[in-house]
């Protein structure tokens, strides 16, 4: 991008928007007060309002805008572009919607970069990176010692400012390289000094954080950036600090060697549990082959193609947010056409790379891409917002000096200081729809579904939040109207599903017509969640109070089955079923399968249901292995 201005001006755009990679990921900071959490989001907000105000400021007088359009551009805008036009097609608009929008702010900067990398202050840039992540880094180190100077205590892990240990560590490993690059070329033993004292800090923080994937990245983008400069400058001090680097990550291996080791074990719960996500998600996109499910509609499309393994290696009811790989969430959401578009724009970076000069400064960029693209094998690192605008600087400084043919598009005076002015409030807008779902996500951990319904009435968990309270507080009917607004935004929410049956029920009474309708919901929701056993052992309950008892029985069985066999309520459920319906020999089969899965309370084998039985040899043996705490073996039989 070239105007008619002195030559050593660069363009207000691009300059503003230097100035949020400082401000992204230190707004957070305001977050630890728990009472003052919309701070955050009003320095989100109002920062890149103000940010907006001064682009337009700095454009008020008549100039020529000269804009360069190559396949890289067209690919970067096609790939947020496509974001956009899921809108027409994503099963949630308003989910579309809102991720695109808060997406739209790494298209910007990518275009921005792009267009003014001829004047670009690279130099700029890396300091405002290194004071990013100085102030990250310095955050949580007063954390680690038992210390957050904002909230008055510190959290279990030295998160920062950005609130979880891999997205902290996927901020630091993309500003490690800049800082390296800083230490390298400073002028002076002061200078190179400060800076290799602020990378250590950075690096310590990061080893703290316990992030395998940031480690990875981290070693893999500081590699890139020392030893490009090594290789370019033919500098001894750049060799030595390359050198150097290269036995800190061998020292790392050796001291955290079972942390290390488990990357490769594919037996870790954690690397099982991404390998299952990564093929349920490959399903996913394969049922989608043109366009995806739209962006933001992950999530909510996932659910039918969960692995009854991964739920299980899971916490009880928790959900798969993303596919935990960044090319799988662009293939999934924008379909083969986003990952081409993707896959161009980091072409167009590493040809800059190859073909570029390749002064200190582009190695910084190179390592950005790479720390970038490491972590992004194993997390969604678009959800990380200070990550991914540097990675989105870099690609699009780097592109600039690929070669690639282009033709020039020039635009003066109110064209021009109007088409900056869009980039600028699509900048804007992103951070108003980022600041938005973080405020309603706030409220939900907060416990006020109704204020997080009313900041976000488009958002399915708000409404399904606020259905559990009612229900919890007997207003059934109100709850049902919450999960049936739920369901509306998201028709597979499989949870939303076992609410609503629930709140049917608490008001159906003696109505056969609701009754039917709760157990049609409960259908439903076992349909869409097989491997929860929750959803069938609600049902069983249900059935069991109509007298429906072999039913019910199996969908204890098949509980007790979806749970791996862990859970002596569910078995001791079944027997109790089937201790109803008069069938003696599956009452056994599933008292032994109880006391096999650790029931250790004899007294359970006085309940009234269980007096038929109580002479048999059968019952003074589990009484035994009960007393014994030796489970036995279940018996041979019917395992339904």
């Amino acid at each position: 991008m070239r105007s008619d201005r002195a030559p050593g001006d660069s363009p207000a755009l691009p300059r503003v928007l230097v100035a949020l990679l400082v401000l992204v990921p230190l707004a957070e900071i305001p977050g630890a007060f728990t009472d003052s959490f919309r701070a955050k989001n009003l320095v989100l907000v109002g920062g890149a309002a103000l940010l907006a105000l001064l682009a337009a400021m700095r454009l008020r007088r008549p100039e020529v805008v000269t804009l360069r359009v190559s396949r890289h551009v067209i690919a970067g805008a096609a790939l947020f572009l496509l974001f956009f036009a899921s809108l027409a097609w994503a099963g949630n608009r308003f989910e579309a919607l809102q991720t695109a929008l808060a997406r739209a702010p790494l298209g910007v900067v990518f275009l921005a970069a792009y267009w003014s990398a001829d004047r670009f202050p690279l130099r700029l840039l890396l300091l405002a990176t290194a004071i990013g992540g100085i102030g990250v880094a310095f955050y949580g180190l007063f954390q680690a010692m038992g210390w957050d100077p904002l909230a008055g205590n510190a959290p279990a892990a030295p998160v920062s400012t950005l609130g979880n240990a891999n997205f902290a560590a996927a901020y630091l490993s993309v500003a490690l390289p800049a800082l390296l690059v800083l230490s390298l070329t400073a002028e002076g033993a002061i200078g190179r000094s400060g800076w290799l004292v602020a990378t250590a800090l950075v690096a310590s923080h990061l080893v703290l954080l316990d992030s395998r994937g940031g480690w990875a990245a981290a070693i893999g983008g500081a590699l890139v950036a020392a030893g490009g400069v090594a290789l370019g400058r033919r500098d001894r001090r750049a060799w030595i600090v390359a050198g150097a680097l290269a036995l800190a990550a061998l020292a790392l291996v050796f001291a955290r060697w079972e942390r290390a080791r488990s990357v490769f074990d594919p037996g870790h719960p954690t690397n099982r549990v991404r390998v299952l996500i990564w093929g349920s998600t490959a399903r996913l996109a394969a049922d989608h082959p043109a366009l995806g499910v739209g962006a933001g509609n992950f999530r909510i499309a996932f659910g039918p193609y969960r692995d009854s393994e991964e739920a299980l290696l899971h916490p009880a009811g928790a959900r798969v947010e993303d596919p935990h790989d960044l090319f799988l969430v662009v293939l999934a959401e924008a379909g083969p056409a986003g990952l081409a578009a993707l896959a161009l724009v980091l072409g167009g970076a590493a040809l800059g790379i190859r073909r570029g000069p390749r002064v200190p400064e582009d190695w910084a960029l190179a390592g950005t891409v790479v720390a970038f693209l490491f972590h992004g094998l194993v997390l969604d690192v678009l959800d990380v917002p200070p990550a991914a605008l540097s990675f989105f600087f870099a690609c699009g400084l780097l592109a600039a000096r690929s070669g690639a043919p282009s033709r020039e598009v020039r635009l003066s005076g109110v064209p021009a200081r109007a088409a900056m002015l869009v980039l600028a409030l699509v900048a804007a807008c992103g951070a108003w729809s980022y600041g938005t779902a973080s405020l309603a996500d706030h409220e939900l951990v907060a416990g006020d579904a109704n204020e997080a319904a009313r900041l976000a009435p488009q958002n399915y968990r708000a409404h399904h939040e606020r259905g559990r309270a009612l229900s919890a507080r007997g207003r059934f009917a109100g709850a049902a109207g919450a999960f049936e607004a739920a369901l509306a935004l998201h028709p597979t929410y499989e949870q939303a599903w076992d609410g609503l049956a629930l709140a049917r029920w608490g008001t159906a009474g003696t109505d056969e017509e609701a009754r039917r309708d709760a157990l049609d919901a409960w259908d439903r929701a076992v349909e869409l969640a097989p491997w929860d056993p929750s959803m069938r052992t609600n049902r069983g309950k249900a059935l069991k109070a109509l007298g429906r008892f072999e039913e019910a029985a199996d969908d204890f069985a098949e509980a007790f089955h979806a749970g791996s066999g862990t859970n002596p309520g569910l078995a001791l459920f079944a027997a109790q079923v089937y201790a109803l319906a008069g069938n003696r020999s599956l009452v056994y089969f599933w008292l032994w399968n109880a006391v096999h899965a650790g029931l250790a309370d004899p007294r359970v084998l006085d309940q009234p249901g269980f007096a038929p039985f109580r002479d048999s040899e059968v019952f003074r043996e589990l009484r035994e292995a009960i007393r014994m705490a030796r489970p036995q073996d279940p018996i041979e039989g019917d395992r339904r």
